[in-house]
């Protein structure tokens, strides 16, 4: 079994590490933005839970950068 699983990572295939942390693909990619969201399948991952959040294979994974205006 593979330690590396695929998931599309804003919108591009990305290889992984088996149990990467939606933490640690943002650190590893030097995401840091002050204002950003993680939308994880279609559903916004609160920073809270970023650690905790596991992604699988076959997941889409996005960073939004939020703006302000109106």
């Amino acid at each position: 079994m593979s330690d590396m699983i695929s998931i599309v990572y804003n919108g591009a295939i990305t290889q992984i590490g088996l149990g990467t942390s939606v933490q640690t693909l943002i650190q590893q990619n030097e995401f840091i933005p002050v204002r950003f969201l993680a939308v994880l399948n279609d559903e916004v991952v609160p920073k809270s839970l970023y650690e905790k959040t596991l992604l699988q294979h076959n997941d889409l994974f996005d960073t939004i950068l939020a703006i302000s205006g109106g």
